[in-house]
């Protein structure tokens, strides 16, 4: 179905489309919107992936999506008003720039080896977790503190890991952790070294 451009959906009264449909994945398609009654009629749908899907530019108003995961999604900006999401992964989406309207999310997880600061719409969620795959230039800089705004942006956050990649080692963190206080209160990070 690479050529899908548009889900049409019929609303009648008399029928609920698709009533016990849990998991959703959408993969490689030109889709440019999900129908807006697929929020009304799938109300059993806790799972939504995401995959390679070039046009679609947001994801709004998925009231029963507890998992989403995006992945390679070029035109991708805003993920907004999921409010029994509790794990999110974003992979590769570099249009991302809004995300809020989440408020039972546990888990984050974002992975851009091309981002040179992190996105600001960390401000607006509040997970427990935040798992970060970045640059080793991103993460050495975080951890070096080299650039306070940065910390700025996750300093709500429980529980940080952060990850590092380079061309020659495609995974590369060391054992080490260190605890960082970063505010007066009892938040602290965890940050993996990659040196």
């Amino acid at each position: 179905m690479v050529e899908w451009e548009e889900w049409e959906w019929a609303e009648r009264a008399d029928v609920q489309v698709m009533p016990v449909l849990d998991l959703l994945v959408l993969k490689r398609c030109n889709l440019w919107s999900l129908p807006t009654g697929l929020a009304s009629h799938a109300r059993m749908l806790k799972k939504l992936f995401v995959y390679e899907v070039q046009h679609l530019s947001s994801l709004e108003n998925l009231v029963s999506i507890v998992e989403l995961e995006v992945f390679d999604n070029p035109n991708l900006e805003k993920i907004r008003n999921l409010p029994k999401l509790q794990k999110l992964t974003i992979v590769k989406c570099q249009k991302m720039k809004i995300l809020y309207g989440m408020p039972a999310i546990q888990k984050l997880e974002l992975e851009d080896y091309c981002m040179d600061t992190l996105p600001t719409y960390l401000q607006n969620v509040n997970p427990r977790y935040l798992l970060l795959d970045c640059s080793l230039l991103l993460l050495t800089s975080i951890a070096n503190g080299k650039y306070g705004i940065e910390r700025d942006k996750f300093n709500h956050i429980q529980h940080v890991n952060i990850y590092a990649c380079d061309r020659h080692n495609p995974r590369k963190w060391s054992d080490k952790r260190s605890r960082q206080r970063l505010d007066p209160g009892q938040r602290s990070i965890d940050t993996v070294h990659s040196i």
